[in-house]
């Protein structure tokens, strides 16, 4: 007969892939932030060799979540500006645009920052956010360096963009570890942009869930939206 503990453990994992997960891997829509004062595209893990070797920072995710990144904020300008999102530019993002914010490991940045440019992404609007060095730069490494960063002390709302199996962890993370001050959503990048196995992914990321959260590094269950 299982013990309190292990019942209460499935029943979490499963409102969590049933409620969650799935939810979030289904459902690709999602609502323009146009009142966002940033759009934070969140850093992907670089393409390592058969050693772990880093071989290329600029992967395949990271490409993704940033071209996503910047699909958005093409799409809140053209609702501000009343356009299409494909008749913006660079002008309009200029003076109309929120800024693209790539928050990532110090040895990701330039990467980072040469995947917007090459995407067509004014300069002028992305700011760069260092969140460690590699070994040290985590998720949650990533919001304490938004709460420090002076250049957003008096933002009140953004948005996050991340790969959309890391969603619920992202938001748990953000809860407990971002300034109460600031209001946030995060925007999944869609799996069929992204090749991996949502089986062994998912079941990854639950682990993760309920080891942080254990730990007290991030909430147990999402804040109300």
């Amino acid at each position: 007969m299982e013990d309190e503990s292990t019942s209460e453990k499935k029943q979490f994992r499963h409102r969590l892939i049933q409620e969650e997960f799935r939810s979030i891997l289904g459902s690709p829509e999602y609502k323009v932030p146009v009142d966002t004062q940033g759009v934070v595209a969140l850093s992907a893990p670089p393409v390592k060799d058969e050693n772990g070797t880093v071989i290329d920072e600029a992967s395949p995710e990271n490409k993704e979540r940033i071209g996503f990144s910047v699909e958005v904020i093409r799409q809140i300008v053209a609702q501000k500006l009343g356009k299409n999102a494909g008749e913006i530019t660079d002008n309009d993002i200029l003076n109309n645009a929120p800024p693209l914010i790539l928050n990532g490991e110090t040895e990701q940045l330039l990467a980072m920052a040469e995947i917007a440019q090459k995407l067509g992404f004014p300069g002028e609007k992305i700011e760069l956010i260092d969140c460690g060095k590699r070994g040290i730069g985590n998720t949650q490494t990533q919001f304490e360096a938004i709460n420090n960063d002076p250049r957003f002390e008096n933002f009140i709302n953004l948005t996050f963009v991340s790969s959309d199996y890391h969603v619920p962890r992202v938001i748990r993370t953000g809860d407990k570890n971002l300034r109460s001050q600031i209001h946030f959503d995060v925007l999944p990048v869609p799996h069929d942009r992204i090749s991996y196995n949502v089986f062994r992914v998912v079941r990854g990321e639950v682990r993760r869930i309920e080891k942080y959260s254990e730990n007290g590094d991030i909430a147990r269950t999402p804040i109300p939206r």
